[in-house]
């Protein structure tokens, strides 16, 4: 083992040897014997004698020495050998005797040498434990926690748009009477850092003087409508009470910031909303949930589908002929270049992986074509495209659409488990890590 072999190693192992620390410029294959560098430093030279000792340890555990029972010096005799060493290739030979736990180089002898095993330290990292639940898309009669519904919506929209560099835009009015305490700017920043593959910005676009100097975390900016360009491309916009302002320029304003297939949130006071203008501005209706006294709505621009833009396949999971199928489908669709949406249906099977393989399938060239649609109601009729009760979902155009009992169209969510009460207990294990 060279020079290089040997640092590799031991970094490997956990040590960070540099400089003249790197003293060891050969060792054999069984680690019994080598070469030093001499660098005029005789720490830096028995540091690399007990080196030797540690690569001559099978394990790649830390181990540090913490006691020598014998350490023999003769400094003469040592630059004796030194003297009689190339100048341009000053080096001594170390020997290690695993046996007699004795480690021998020049006018040096090291009896007796106790290693001490150290963990590495652990990267402390914020675990995230979740819980993979169903969740109704309307539903006014049960309520729903601001912190889960603003969840599923950011989770829903990243499913439909597929990235993994995303913005998200807070708007408050100037009519809105809001305090530092109800922004959800925050709370788009922490949903939005549980998702390690995504890079998100996050910005708040208000007019309020009270709020523009406000502590927030680092990525989050405040800014004003003016300021913004006119290509954001966000994936989102946050707003409040917009359905009760009857303000038509507000609404072209807001728009304006999303990308194509972008959405609008809403998060409204229950009464006097005018739907009226989600059909003039064309948007439909994505998520609807009750949160106390307020509802939260996911809007989304209508999207352009027909009955004759779709494939469908059925999904069974004990007859796998299906996969030939699709896999033909969408070689053909790449083939061709186009874009009818390939629609997976499972019915009749209350467990299946339908959604799993959606969601890998999503990510593949030209996976965005790709729907999903899970029958988990035994009453509901067969699927087809001439059903209203299944077309009318289809044309939100969601990759997946989940049916349970009594027509109710949702998805499933992670949401966050709820914190566990901490008792008090008679006894417990404590394990010592670092001695």
């Amino acid at each position: 083992m060279n020079n290089k072999d040997i640092y590799k190693e031991l970094r490997l192992r956990g040590y960070q040897y540099s400089g003249i620390f790197r003293g060891l410029n050969r060792v054999s294959v069984t680690k019994s014997n080598g070469s030093i560098a001499w660098a005029f430093n005789w720490i830096a030279f028995m540091d690399s004698m007990l080196q030797m000792m540690i690569l001559g340890q099978n394990t790649r555990d830390l181990l540090v020495p913490t006691r020598i029972c014998k350490l023999t010096i003769d400094p003469k005799y040592h630059l004796h050998l030194i003297q009689n060493t190339s100048i341009n290739n000053r080096q001594l030979p170390v020997n290690y005797y695993k046996h007699l736990n004795a480690i021998t180089s020049g006018g040096i002898e090291i009896y007796g040498v106790v290693a001490t095993f150290i963990p590495n330290r652990l990267k402390t990292v914020n675990i995230v434990l979740e819980e993979h639940t169903f969740v109704a898309h309307r539903d006014l009669e049960s309520s729903i926690s601001l912190q889960n519904a603003i969840r599923m919506s950011i989770h829903l929209a990243l499913e439909c748009c597929n990235m993994l560099n995303v913005k998200i835009i807070e708007f408050l009015d100037t009519d809105d009477k809001l305090t530092s305490e109800d922004l959800n700017s925050p709370l788009i920043n922490k949903i939005l850092s549980d998702l390690p593959q995504i890079r998100h910005e996050t910005k708040l676009v208000t007019n309020h003087k009270n709020l523009q100097n406000i502590s927030l975390p680092d990525n989050i900016s405040v800014t004003e409508m003016t300021k913004l360009s006119k290509n954001e491309n966000c994936l989102m916009v946050f707003c409040f009470n917009i359905l009760k302002k009857n303000k038509e320029e507000l609404y072209k304003q807001l728009l304006s910031l999303l990308m194509p297939q972008g959405f609008l949130l809403t998060l409204e006071e229950s009464t006097d909303c005018e739907y009226s203008y989600l059909k003039k501005n064309k948007l439909n209706i994505i998520i609807e949930r009750q949160i106390n006294n307020k509802k939260l709505l996911l809007l989304r621009k209508t999207q352009n589908v027909e009955k004759n833009q779709y494939h469908v396949v059925h999904v069974n999971n004990y007859d796998f002929t299906w996969v030939d199928t699709l896999k033909s489908i969408i070689n053909m669709q790449n083939k061709s270049d186009s874009d009818k949406n390939i629609i997976l249906v499972a019915e009749k099977n209350f467990e299946s992986g339908l959604l799993g393989l959606v969601n890998c399938l999503r990510k593949e060239p030209g996976g965005e074509t790709i729907r999903s649609v899970f029958i988990q109601d035994s009453k509901a009729p067969a699927f087809s495209l001439h059903e209203p009760l299944y077309m009318k979902q289809l044309l939100l155009n969601l990759p997946i659409n989940v049916i349970r009992s009594g027509n109710v169209w949702g998805s499933y969510r992670h949401f966050p488990l709820s914190a566990l009460e901490p008792k008090f207990v008679q006894n417990a294990y404590i394990k010592q890590k670092v001695q």
